[in-house]
């Protein structure tokens, strides 16, 4: 059975195109920003109090509402402002007024709350351009690499601590001492993220690959070189950038606290392993649960490929708001 993925592929196709080329369709509505900064490699960008400096020259954003997905700030002409890491980066470094950060944060808030790290799965750009990666190798017939349990909960604490060493340098800007160092400091993670190069190239705007000015960009630039070279080592370990994303570590816990859920009938469960094998994350939980219970993980993307794979009827079920949606 595979309609499961199928229509999870088409649904991955179209939120693709819409969060990233939306933009072009529906043109330019909403100008954001005043004032020009140009650094010292010459890219210039859009900023104000509130907004944020950009790395690229682009055209504004059409909406200005951030999805917990990566929907780029380096985008050209993107139809969302950015991702939720940078909604909470750039608010923290500017010290932004709660009341103002209210009608942003409560739709930001109900979409995780409505979707889980569903957005992870189903809607993510880069986590399509991953499942490519994983079609491609699969085409030429190579099989993945496996990764131990150790290896495995490494990668999570990785994505914590970069989740953790993000906001704190967040934080860090908004100190009146390091004022002089904010333009360099400003949203770190979409400094060294995979969209600081990914999002511009597949937008058409100019990409800003390095940048020596100083040693805090030069720190950023090696970072964000090896997070694009760890997106192509996702061609051999599956979903491999996926499992340091700090953005979905801020959708994590809704995936026990929101509207979705992944449950087990432990007493139809027969061990035999077929949901471990297909997760791209290697999510253990749904294998090892003993009891019958939640299964949704944190670290679970929700593809929902355990479901499709699990030979036994009725063992695991998705559900969304209680109710069921579909099962093995």
């Amino acid at each position: 059975m595979r309609r499961i993925s199928l229509v999870r592929r088409a649904v991955q196709v179209l939120c693709f195109a819409f969060v990233v080329y939306g933009g072009f369709a529906v043109g330019q509505v909403l100008e954001l920003g005043r004032g020009e900064f140009v650094d010292e490699t010459g890219f210039s960008g859009k900023f104000e109090r509130g907004k944020g400096v950009r790395l690229v020259e682009r055209e504004k954003v059409r909406v200005d509402a951030y999805l917990p997905a990566t929907s780029c700030t380096y985008q050209h002409k993107g139809f969302f402002a950015a991702c939720s890491l940078a909604f909470v980066s750039e608010h923290l470094s500017w010290l932004t007024p709660f009341s103002y950060l209210v009608p942003q944060l409560l739709l930001l808030l109900s979409l995780m709350f409505v979707g889980g790290r569903l957005w992870c799965g189903w809607v993510c750009p880069f986590g399509f351009l991953s499942d490519l990666l994983i079609g491609l190798r699969k085409l030429v017939g190579l099989d993945h690499l496996r990764v131990s349990r150790r290896w495995r909960d490494g990668l999570v604490v990785t994505k914590y601590a970069l989740l953790g060493a993000s906001l704190l340098v967040s934080i860090l800007a908004a100190v009146p001492a390091l004022a002089g160092s904010r333009p360099d400091l400003f949203l770190p993670f979409c400094q060294v993220c995979l969209g600081r190069y990914a999002s511009p190239l597949l937008t058409g705007a100019q990409v800003c690959w390095t940048n020596f000015a100083n040693p805090i960009q030069a720190t950023l630039t090696v970072l964000g070189l090896s997070a694009l070279a760890l997106f192509f080592l996702g061609f051999f370990v599956r979903r491999l950038y996926c499992r340091i994303c700090p953005i979905g570590g801020l959708t994590a816990p809704f995936n026990r606290y929101g509207l979705v859920g992944l449950f087990k009938v432990a007493e139809k469960c027969t061990q035999c392993g077929a949901c471990s094998r297909v997760c791209p994350v290697d999510n253990l939980t749904v294998e090892e649960r003993p009891d019958t219970g939640s299964v949704a993980a944190c670290e679970c993307v929700m593809c929902l490929r355990c479901v499709e794979a699990c030979p036994e009827p009725g063992c695991l079920e998705f559900t969304f708001a209680g109710r069921k949606v579909v099962s093995s």
